[in-house]
């Protein structure tokens, strides 16, 4: 990094970005494990971590809304529930792969 140039660099902010609000209240990615809510918070047992880290939607049942997702007592992410569905907020470059 020493032999890096910043004089042309550019900084708008400094930061982490927290939340976007458009139809909901969505929490970043980085931003949920910073969170120490405890309410609206889901445990998540191992399959269901490795469905949600693959970027699957799957079902559990608890009311639809916004919640912390829990997986060994650290808030790995967050979730929207809509009907029983676990929706998946895990950006695509950060997803496991399959395996097979």
């Amino acid at each position: 990094m020493k032999d890096f140039d910043f004089s042309n660099l550019k900084v708008v902010a400094l930061g982490l970005e927290f939340a976007t609000l458009k139809k909901f209240f969505r929490i970043k990615f980085d931003a949920a494990p910073l969170l120490k809510s405890r309410k609206n918070v889901v445990e998540l047992n191992e399959d269901e971590f490795l469905k949600w880290l693959r970027g699957k939607v799957f079902e559990k049942d608890l009311e639809d809304g916004i919640y912390l997702l829990k997986f060994k007592q650290k808030i790995v992410g967050c979730t929207l529930i809509q009907n029983k569905k676990v929706l998946n907020f895990v950006p695509k470059y950060r997803r496991l792969e399959e395996t097979t």
